[in-house]
């Protein structure tokens, strides 16, 4: 407090000018929690609440100190007073509220912002928790479409709820059982027709040896008959079980080196090549790989080699190439053989499908079928063009 810049200007001022010059000093000190008052040589208070009366000296420097003087709701700490020879006296009080104020105000403010936090911390719980009952219930209604058997149901993914990230690995999870699910329907399905016809000829082949008095000879041609039938049953069942597997998307995958792979299956088929007067070019890039599955590729690439083989007349020719072509590899078979009319490629590549051409020769109908589906596999195409004369297969494969 301030008293030895405010008391000389008593002496200085006339009564009125010093009671005006406390007003104003005091308005601007209240906010210091600064308060004087101005009593009179007479008694008179003209300025300031501050009462004389209860004061007391301390021990301090001949300070005059309150005892916690309470006025209302107003507290002085601390009183100074000084006397004047005229008989006025000034008295400055420390004023205890006024200086609390602020940390009265920052203590209301910290405490407003704690019940606002917990206010919005609960409304968000309370938002939380209705997202997760409303998900659940939709969880719970798509998981009773599963039950009842409609496979094609997805779970809700929530956007802002934790099962979000869950549900949404459990709709690829059902996407794939889907997947699989179809794939195998389909199987069963393919198996059902493509084995009818080779059945029904096994039938008659044992129904034939069972014809009375029929000779050892006659008998030999039966039994050899009915088991090349099971032989291409077994051909047809293996063919199958690869597109089912191509096609459920479940195969491992690793580096594979697609030139290594079509020697190891040239030096398989060469015999067969050398036996029909064929010479098999080859023109193999051994310096790429892909990332796939090595089994389905090179049955991939059997399947061409022996399409190419099989209808490809004696002494033909046929190239084997795997280059690359921009961000992919190609594997490509050419033969010099009858070829495909532009018009049927398409329907060359459907499963069981059998052309003009192929008639009297060996097969299901399934070898193309079991490339397309290795094709797609790996991300992949197959193309079938014109080769002037025969046929050109164009297997290609992203890098």
């Amino acid at each position: 407090m301030d008293l030895a810049s405010v008391a000389p200007m008593h002496e200085l001022l006339s009564e009125s000018a010093f009671i005006s010059y406390l007003a104003v000093r005091g308005s601007v000190d209240l906010d210091r929690g600064i308060e004087y008052t101005l009593q009179l040589s007479d008694g008179s208070v003209p300025i300031g609440q501050l009462p004389a009366a209860g004061l007391r000296r301390s021990a301090r420097n001949g300070f005059l100190e309150y005892d916690r003087l309470e006025k209302g709701r107003n507290e002085v700490r601390l009183a100074l007073r000084q006397c004047f020879s005229d008989g006025d006296c000034l008295i400055i009080g420390d004023r205890i509220d006024l200086r609390l104020e602020p940390i009265r105000r920052a203590v209301l403010l910290v405490l407003a912002a704690f019940l606002a936090g917990i206010g919005l911390i609960f409304t968000h719980l309370l938002y939380r928790a209705r997202a997760v009952s409303v998900d659940m219930r939709r969880l719970r209604s798509a998981v009773r479409g599963l039950l009842a058997g409609d496979l094609a149901q997805r779970l809700p993914v929530a956007k802002y709820s934790e099962f979000g990230a869950i549900t949404a690995d459990l709709n690829r999870l059902l996407e794939k059982i889907e997947h699989l699910t179809f794939a195998t329907r389909t199987v069963i399905d393919s198996t059902a027709h493509d084995l009818r016809t080779p059945l029904y000829r096994l039938r008659s082949r044992l129904e034939q040896g069972l014809v009375p008095n029929r000779g050892v000879e006659q008998m030999g041609d039966t039994i050899e008959s009915a088991l090349n039938e099971i032989d291409g049953i077994e051909a047809t069942l293996d063919a199958l079980l690869r597109i089912t597997l191509a096609e459920s998307g479940t195969a491992s995958m690793a580096p594979v080196n697609l030139a290594e792979v079509a020697i190891d299956v040239i030096e398989l088929y060469r015999p067969l090549a050398e036996d029909k007067e064929m010479r098999i070019a080859t023109e193999l890039d051994g310096s790429q790989s892909v990332n796939g599955n090595a089994q389905l590729l090179a049955q991939a690439v059997a399947n061409l080699i022996d399409n190419a083989i099989k209808y490809t007349p004696r002494g033909g020719r046929i190239e084997v190439n795997v280059r690359r072509r921009g961000a992919e590899l190609v594997v490509i078979v050419a033969d010099s053989g009858p070829g495909i009319p532009a018009a049927d490629r398409a329907r060359a590549m459907e499963r069981s499908r059998r052309l003009a051409n192929a008639v009297g020769t060996d097969g299901s109908g399934l070898g193309l079928a079991l490339v397309v589906a290795v094709a797609r596999l790996h991300g992949g195409r197959l193309l079938l063009g014109d080769n002037a004369p025969g046929l050109v297969a164009e297997l290609s494969l992203p890098d």
